[in-house]
């Protein structure tokens, strides 16, 4: 699966106007008689920057060194705050600091009083935090200009796919369907059109994916939430996508008739950014969504390989459950039951470290260590619940 990826596109019209529909127009006529020359102009884009997609592809993933040192200080402040650092240091300056170190007036004084610590602690990380988060903006705006942005590489990725398919039918070599399953796969990762959390089989009742089971609530507590059958088409078309196209792919069998959808798509994918505002008195969006409904048209006239439904039905409907279970737990609105899974979570795992620390050290179980197995788990699950509660909101 290449799942889930959740976003709304402009283009399609999941809002609460009904979908504008695209007639017959003469317009529309026009674009699809001149798709060879929006082909060429494709052509001609990835050609220019094949070399950049290339580099992007292998290098966009890499970690910078102030990417790294960023994520560090961003958890170690969050550990001091919470507060597993200051603990931990408390415990091992007392183990490792020689008597005459701690004779000294400001040591002794720090080292018995656990909040001085936690103090020092939070200043340190949170200055260094403060210093690093400026580096890493600037490297980011630097690894932004080197690299293709999503849009374009998205259009780089799924037209390198349709590439290696087209290779494959002159050479058969192996290569190039390795190529193009790892192209597709990473443009369905980027593509902002991929709604599903698992895609049904194309003979399954398209309310049954889980953006219309969400919209179906809606639909029946307000009057006035439509979503009409044009945007239901085009969500079919990217959930049968696999059992129609990227199941061929698997196989190497009949890849001639998955060409012509995602020339289409690749088409759409390339308008989102060309630099023409009108085409043939159309908008490069309207334009764009005549490539996206004949990508659909196309597609919905493919069969998928029947055999392997049973199969990759029973696969996906275990992982679905546990998916969607697991996102309602951890990362659902209910701040509540947010709040006490993360909190069972992290007292299942700070609890073990912190016994396990003072036993190495020897040190007695008193009121401190009480707070730390108490407080710890508390204010992480406190934390998280608020963010991810929040990030829902949004």
């Amino acid at each position: 699966m290449y799942g889930p990826r959740f976003f709304l596109n402009p283009y399609i019209g999941l809002s609460l106007s009904p979908f504008k529909k695209i007639m017959a127009t003469e317009n529309e006529t026009l674009i699809l008689l001149n798709t060879e020359n929006f082909q060429k102009k494709a052509d001609i884009y990835y050609q220019s920057v094949e070399k950049i997609f290339f580099d992007t592809d292998e290098h966009k993933q890499d970690k910078s060194i102030a990417e790294i040192l960023f994520e560090v200080s961003g958890v170690g402040f969050v550990l001091s705050v919470l507060p597993a650092i200051p603990f931990v240091s408390k415990v091992l300056l007392n183990k490792t600091l020689s008597e005459s170190v701690k004779a000294n007036s400001f040591i002794s004084y720090t080292l018995n009083n656990f909040w001085v610590i936690w103090l020092i602690s939070v200043i340190i990380f949170g200055l260094l935090l403060f210093l690093v988060n400026k580096w890493h903006t600037k490297d980011t705006e630097k690894r932004e200009k080197r690299f293709l942005s999503k849009k374009k590489l998205a259009f780089c990725y799924l037209y390198s796919a349709c590439k290696e398919i087209k290779n494959y039918n002159v050479n058969e070599n192996e290569e190039h369907i390795k190529n193009a399953k790892k192209h597709l796969h990473n443009y369905l990762l980027l593509s902002d059109l991929t709604f599903s959390e698992s895609a049904p089989i194309p003979d399954m009742v398209i309310n049954d994916s889980p953006i219309f089971v969400k919209a179906q609530i809606l639909e029946k507590k307000y009057s006035w939430f439509l979503i009409s059958e044009g945007t239901k088409r085009i969500l079919n078309a990217f959930e049968t996508l696999e059992f129609k196209i990227v199941d061929r792919l698997h196989l190497s069998k009949e890849l001639s008739i998955a060409l012509p959808p995602l020339n289409s798509l690749c088409l759409f994918e390339f308008l989102k950014f060309s630099k023409e505002e009108q085409i043939f008195d159309m908008s490069k969006e309207e334009a764009g969504l005549i490539f996206l409904m004949d990508f659909v048209q196309k597609l919905e006239e493919i069969e998928p390989l029947k055999y392997l439904k049973e199969e990759s039905e029973k696969k996906k409907k275990g992982i679905q459950k546990l998916s969607f279970w697991m996102k309602n737990i951890f990362y659902g609105p209910n701040i509540i039951s947010c709040f006490l899974a993360w909190l069972i979570l992290l007292t299942i795992l700070s609890t073990p470290s912190i016994i396990s620390v003072t036993n190495y050290c020897g040190i007695k179980i008193d009121s401190t260590i009480i707070v730390a197995l108490i407080g710890i788990p508390f204010a992480g699950a406190v934390t998280f619940a608020t963010y991810f509660s929040s990030r829902k909101e949004k």
